[in-house]
């Protein structure tokens, strides 16, 4: 009787090995390995500004219902303008505080996204949606819907 192998998804093998590398390296508890490793499912609260993980329906809905802008971007690692804008949005998400929160998902770690044409961006928010496909938007641009979506309440959004 052969043995079996047991087999592991691409994701499930990464998320083991982040695990016990932390172990190894004696990080205090096994929960703060948890919550940088395998955030799948965060605490609405626990929702940092910029995010590399996707969200739950659930935790979107809340997230716009209390006045949040929820920027999401999917884009494919082997584009170079698509890492640069990438990096754009980090420090977005940092001008604008609490306000905005950036769901940046490279396609290439989450091929269960049914997106061919990339880059896609969708902002939505209680106060609209708005979608870019295939080109992305000057900085300038974005920013302006985001500061709409907010009714420009948001420091971040001061008119020159």
């Amino acid at each position: 009787m052969g043995k079996k192998r047991l087999k592991l998804r691409e994701d499930t093998k990464r998320k083991l090995l982040a695990l016990f590398t932390v172990l190894v390296l004696g990080l205090s508890t096994l929960s703060y390995a948890v919550s940088v490793f395998l955030p799948s499912a965060p605490a609405e609260e626990n929702i940092s500004v910029y995010n590399r993980f996707p969200l739950s329906e659930g935790e979107i809905e809340k997230l716009v219902k209390r006045d949040k802008v929820v920027l999401f971007y999917f884009w494919s690692f082997d584009c170079d303008e698509c890492y640069d804008f990438d990096m754009y949005l980090q420090d977005l998400a940092a001008e604008f505080n609490n306000s905005l929160i950036v769901v940046s998902l490279d396609t290439y770690n989450y091929p269960d996204i049914p997106y061919l044409d990339l880059p896609v961006i969708k902002i939505m928010s209680k106060n609209g949606y708005r979608e870019f496909n295939l080109t992305l938007p000057s900085k300038e641009e974005l920013k302006q819907v985001i500061c709409d979506f907010l009714n420009y309440a948001s420091p971040a959004c001061e008119r020159s």
